[in-house]
């Protein structure tokens, strides 16, 4: 049996703040939390010296040791069913006799040597005398600092070891906790409260000699505790009550309402530590693969590696992680900067014809982890093998992280030291972690992607092949012009007069509309999962905050039901993810059937932004295939079109495509422009129009979301002039006179029109081509290429004469619109 003197630290850590934390979770009852949190945690821990300088803590309450509750647990169990717990009891209870101090409270520990082997007994009822071997337990006083008993498995695990507590709070803020903790457990037993402060804390036990480390958190059993009043009892309203709930962390008021002097606690409070490495390893992975470049900084890496070594409990366990494509397009995946694995260098050569069927290549072509338990053994090595083998790895784990489409974006390796330290088990395990670290590679690749993009914005422009030459032409001039002071002269503008712009859009009907939409039947479908698990959740555990949530999540059903506001979304994600959630796995960890419950909701939320996402999805992938769909053809009828005659071509994506051509003699830098080149063009573009309608319609049918395209298509008779716009890299009109035409081709995709009994509707309709003209020239024009069209069978007879309603500083637009056949 192990004693420790009241004035001996043992080990300073616990005597200093962690043996408080822990006993303060003395007297606590199921009921309202009154905590902000329930686990205070932050990646940082403190050492012995930090903790030197911490303000000691004070507890205002006497605290004594007293063993009477224990023994009256002892004497209900004289006539136990249970014949081995019989006779302990009786075995106890008859030494105690020739002890009956022990039936009075003990203020010294030193006391307690004159009755070793009774004590022992004694706290079998706390700690099992067939788990004290492996039983990670203390003994103390209420709120004490100092235990007095440890079990010898306890004492073994701390020798030599560093113990690291981790801790969200201050030190302030800790012994206020202690102290309505406290005030909490007497208003429980006194004035029929049923309140909980429960700060959970997390130890880091680190060995001295570098071995892995393991991390515990605190198993508390209060149930022989008592709060004494010494004096007799102030009377205490409800109300009273309520107004120190309502400032839980006045300590002053609480001590105030329940003098220190009027009670004491006495009992004995054991305490268990609980191996909990492996969850707060994940945890602890998961924390740090969310950092930006997570798995691009070396102490990240690091720290990632030790992590690990501590969830397999192999100090020797080496990680390494690198980008790759496979199968292999282009040689570019170093400039991701995540080329950390244990062979020296990492390029195409390790998965070319030389390294054929080596574990790497394996993972990689049938995307499956890859375990080679004795590389040693194995009959057939590649140079990668033997490569493993000379750095001292011989037993080896490879697996393939993939993104969202599924493919091969990076491997993850895994090396020890000795045959079979890595097996199946391990494997198994590992399948846990590989979708943190799938995420992780990806957001990492598209960070660097975006970076690349924003450099190319900010330094370059994408210059479409038809007007290179005038850039060339411009730099030229400025490479070889110079200032009277020996500098070069401004660039000149870059400028293309008389041009004949085309413009025409495919656009997704009523996006916005359908967006919302989507978003708001994932969150009602979230909130129901929600109100699902609380109402659960009330019929197994008294708890009086689930009826609180309950309301609240019903509030915002019946809100988001009827409308979704700009502001509902970040609203309600808040909700479900800083509110629902925890309060749902403090009641997953009370109640099975509810755990069980909440795994199965989790198994229903996006991995990524943790909600339900699927009608959402479905929208985005629907307005990303229809987009591609579009672009892809546009860029294939560009190719051909530049090959009638060369033009300038740009396409914008949105919630469909924007596509814009400008043609005249001044974009060619050879042959002759005339009117029959851009008639031409226009019927190129009226043709292109008609098929990506058609595309449109058969899209539709396989999309996840069945969105619908309504095509415009604007005929400007005169010529502009455009400029090259430095600041937005892009070409826009130049000119007071042409900015008329920008401004008619951003409004008309809004127009309507006004029907014969006076009710307007949209100009776009889906499945339709609307074409907007001023001029009867124009109508002229466009009228024989539609003649055209219906005789090829493309377009229905009908064609609609329609005038548009007015619009914002434009008047006197018409418009032709016609049905595409399927």
């Amino acid at each position: 049996m192990v004693y420790h003197d009241q004035n001996h630290s043992f080990p300073p850590l616990f005597t200093k703040i962690a043996m408080a934390v822990i006993l303060s979770k003395s007297l606590s009852k199921n009921g309202l939390s009154i905590s902000p949190k329930g686990e205070m945690k932050i990646p940082d821990s403190m050492d012995h010296e930090e903790l030197k300088n911490l303000p000691p803590m004070v507890m205002p309450y006497k605290t004594r040791l007293s063993f009477v509750a224990l023994l009256r647990f002892w004497e209900s169990k004289l006539d136990s069913e249970d014949m081995a717990e019989k006779i302990l009891a009786n075995e106890i209870i008859k030494r105690v006799e020739s002890h009956p101090e022990l039936w009075e409270p003990i203020d010294d520990y030193a006391d307690l040597v004159h009755h070793n082997e009774v004590v022992e007994l004694l706290l079998a009822g706390l700690f099992p005398l067939n788990l004290r071997a492996t039983q990670l337990g203390q003994a103390c006083r209420p709120f004490d600092m100092n235990a007095f008993y440890s079990t010898p498995a306890f004492t073994a695990q701390m020798s030599g070891c560093a113990m690291k507590v981790k801790i969200e709070k201050s030190a302030e803020f800790f012994s206020n906790t202690i102290i309505i903790k406290a005030c909490s457990a007497i208003l429980n037993q006194h004035y029929g409260q049923q309140l909980d402060v429960d700060p959970t804390v997390v130890y880091s036990l680190e060995p001295c000699n570098g071995g892995v480390i393991i991390h515990y958190k605190s198993e508390v059993n209060i149930n022989f505790v008592e709060a004494v009043a010494v004096k007799p009892l102030k009377k205490l309203s409800q109300d009273q009550i309520n107004k120190l709930l309502s400032n839980v962390y006045d300590a002053e008021a609480w001590l105030t309402a329940i003098p220190p002097e009027n009670f004491e606690f006495h009992g004995v409070v054991g305490m268990n530590l609980i191996n909990v490495t492996k969850e707060e390893t994940i945890s602890q992975l998961r924390f740090i693969l969310l950092e930006k470049d997570a798995i691009v900084k070396k102490e990240s890496l690091g720290q990632l590696e030790t992590l690990l070594r501590s969830y397999y409990g192999m100090p020797k366990l080496r990680m390494g992680i690198m980008a790759m494509d496979y199968p292999a397009v282009k040689n570019d995946e170093l400039k991701y900067n995540i080329n950390h694995c244990f062979l020296e260098y990492w390029d195409a050569s390790v998965l070319g014809q030389q390294n054929k069927n080596s574990v790497y290549e394996k993972a990689a072509k049938y995307q499956e982890i890859v375990l080679v338990e004795d590389l040693n053994a194995l009959q057939r090595k590649t140079p990668a093998e033997e490569e493993l083998i000379k750095l001292g790895i011989q037993s080896f784990l490879v697996a393939p992280l993939v993104n969202k489409q599924n493919k091969v974006i990076g491997l993850i390796e895994l090396g020890a030291p000795d045959p079979f330290a890595l097996n199946s088990f391990s494997e198994f395990q590992f399948l846990n972690l590989l979708p943190l670290f799938n995420m992780a590679i990806e957001r990492s690749r598209e960070e660097t992607d975006n970076t690349i993009e924003a450099i190319i914005r900010e330094k370059f422009t994408a210059i479409h092949p038809s007007v290179e030459w005038r850039f060339s032409q411009a730099a030229f001039k400025h490479f070889n012009s110079t200032e009277g002071d020996g500098r070069r002269s401004p660039i000149e503008p870059i400028a293309f007069d008389n041009v004949y712009p085309l413009y025409a859009q495919s656009d997704i009907v009523s996006s916005s509309v359908k967006r919302n939409k989507a978003i708001q039947k994932d969150f009602l479908k979230n909130l129901q999962l929600v109100k699902n698990l609380l109402e659960l959740a009330e019929n197994h555990v008294d708890f009086p905050l689930l009826d609180q949530y309950l309301l609240e999540t019903d509030y915002r059903i019946q809100e988001l039901s009827q409308e979704l506001r700009s502001s509902d979304e970040s609203m309600v994600i808040d909700f479900i993810q800083k509110e629902a959630h925890p309060l749902l796995e403090e009641m997953a960890k009370r109640d099975s059937s509810i755990a069980m419950a909440y795994r199965n909701y989790k198994s229903q939320l996006d991995p990524v932004f943790g909600v339900v996402y699927q009608k959402r999805k479905d929208y985005e992938e629907s307005v990303t295939l229809i987009n591609k769909t579009i672009s892809d053809y546009l860029d294939k009828e560009d190719a051909r079109s530049q090959k009638m005659l060369p033009h300038y071509f740009e396409k914008y994506k949105t919630d469909g495509v924007q596509f814009e051509l400008y043609v005249g003699q001044s974009i060619m830098k050879h042959g002759e422009f005339n009117y029959m080149h851009l008639r031409n063009l226009r019927l190129w573009q009226m043709k292109a129009i008609v098929e990506i309608t058609k595309q449109m319609k058969q899209l539709k049918k396989q999309l996840p979301m069945p969105l619908g395209t309504a095509q415009l298509v604007f005929v400007y008779g005169q010529s502009i002039s455009i400029q090259f716009r430095s600041d937005d890299k892009r070409f826009d009109v130049d000119g007071a006179y042409n900015i008329r035409y920008e401004i008619i081709k951003k409004r008309i995709d809004k127009a309507t029109i006004t029907l014969p009994n006076g009710e307007t509707e949209r100009l776009t309709k889906e499945g339709k081509i609307a074409i907007v003209y001023a001029s009867e020239k124009d109508k002229e024009e466009y009228m024989y290429y539609l003649t055209y069209l219906k005789r090829q069978g493309l377009i229905e007879k009908e064609v609609e004469d329609l005038e548009l309603d007015k619009l914002q500083g434009v008047q006197g637009l018409k418009a032709l619109r016609v049905e595409v056949m399927d």
